[in-house]
């Protein structure tokens, strides 16, 4: 595992704003780690996330 991603990290990283990243993590949709009262972000799993939310594009 790469060194995990912060708040502020993750939220650059997926182009949103750090309050949204907060309520993702509150409502369980973006893998997290809570480690000390910080939240962490492994760039793997937040990667994977991303590919497991594409859409396939249809072929005409």
């Amino acid at each position: 595992m790469d060194k995990p991603m912060n708040v502020e990290e993750v939220a650059i990283y997926l182009h949103k704003a750090v309050s949204t990243i907060y309520q993702m993590t509150h409502k369980k949709q973006i893998p997290h780690i809570k480690e000390g009262g910080n939240l962490l972000f492994d760039r793997d799993d937040i990667n994977n996330w991303l590919a497991s939310k594409k859409v396939p594009v249809r072929k005409c």
